[in-house]
């Protein structure tokens, strides 16, 4: 350890650092005048213990104290004050800077080196603890980053659903989870969310596995029972995904429930207005939409991005939230060229940079 010892006086100065060769693995290293102590921390000295006499030549050894707590990584070292007996205002402002211990004047070095054993101890307990801390929190860390991999590799499986049902739209979830991180960064949200709403998207249809093939694959208008069908797909897409222990299937059982909700409150299946959709699924309705407008579908075919974008204009507040409209021109030279990589053209051989789009490696 080494401990710093501040006095004024040669002798007492001398006196401390002899008491100190008898604490164990202690290395004094002493200083006349609180300067000289905080140049040396200022150059990067880090020490273990301060021991400091509180009438110092030039500035205080309260104001010392005070220094070396602003400063890090100092900031967290005992220290222990020497001062006058009856004085008070000083042991109380020494406690108040964070002082472990104070010892009156005139010092019994027997009872000081019994104290800085005392303070030494406690100061390698803490450091073992906080050791240990910083060892289970980088377990839970670990566990945690395995737990999350093995949640989005469980929904790439999932996602991969899309490529048996419709092959012709099996790259559609990985564009649209593209999209709505590009979206989601735009909006000052944490890391964490982003995240999630990235993994989550590609879920976004889950539940069109509910959904006979005669519907999902119709060429053509839906009939109203068709449609009332197809709407199911939001609700089987939930009860598919809601899950209270994963923060990241939740994610994913909110955008399957509401990318179909309107701003304007005249969406399914819940009718929700503005802000009463989560933003997730604000975010995936806009993503969804623009990809399902520039794809080629059974019953559609594709729109150039010069007319999907004016069908987005032309819905920003009724179906679109505007905020979120602006957010995605601002980012539609990424937009375009995420969809230019994950092109439905040759699908089947594409279909590998699923795997990197969704930040995943599936067992061979």
């Amino acid at each position: 350890m080494k401990v710093l010892i501040i006095d004024g006086v040669d002798a007492d100065r001398k006196n401390y650092q002899s008491m100190m060769s008898g604490v164990e693995d202690c290395e004094t290293i002493p200083f006349s005048s609180a300067e000289e102590a905080l140049e040396w921390c200022t150059a990067g000295g880090v020490p273990d213990m301060l021991v400091i006499n509180h009438s110092l030549p030039g500035m205080s050894g309260l104001e010392l104290m005070r220094r070396v707590r602003d400063m890090k990584p100092s900031r967290e070292v005992p220290a222990l004050m020497i001062g006058p007996a009856d004085a008070k205002p000083i042991r109380r402002e020494a406690f108040a800077l964070g002082a472990i211990d104070f010892v009156s004047t005139p010092v019994d070095m027997s009872e000081l080196q019994t104290r800085i054993r005392n303070i030494a101890a406690r100061t390698e307990r803490y450091k073992q603890e906080s050791e240990t801390a910083d060892w289970l929190a980088a377990q839970v860390k670990r566990a945690t980053a395995e737990l999350i991999e093995r949640e989005r590799k469980i929904i790439y499986r999932l996602a991969r659903i899309a490529e048996y049902r419709d092959p012709e739209s099996a790259l559609h979830p990985v564009r649209v989870s593209q999209y709505a991180r590009l979206i989601a960064l735009t909006q000052n949200l944490r890391p964490n969310v982003i995240e999630s709403i990235f993994a989550g998207s590609p879920l976004h249809d889950v539940g069109n596995v509910a959904i006979p093939d005669y519907i999902l694959l119709k060429r053509g208008k839906l009939t109203t029972l068709e449609f009332e069908t197809m709407k199911q797909h939001t609700l089987v897409g939930y009860d598919l995904l809601k899950d209270e222990a994963s923060t990241l299937l939740n994610t994913a059982a909110t955008i399957a429930l509401t990318h179909h909700e309107r701003f304007d409150g005249t969406g399914y299946p819940k009718g929700l207005k503005g802000e009463e959709i989560p933003l997730a699924g604000r975010i995936c309705a806009l993503a969804d939409t623009f990809d399902v407008l520039t794809s080629q579908r059974p019953y559609k075919p594709a729109f150039d991005t010069t007319k999907a974008l004016t069908e987005i204009m032309n819905c920003r507040g009724s179906q679109f939230d505007p905020k979120l409209v602006d957010a995605f021109k601002s980012v539609l030279p990424e937009v375009l060229r995420i969809k230019e990589q994950f092109a439905d053209a040759d699908t089947v051989s594409r279909m590998r940079n699923t795997v990197a789009a969704l930040g995943v490696t599936p067992s061979a």
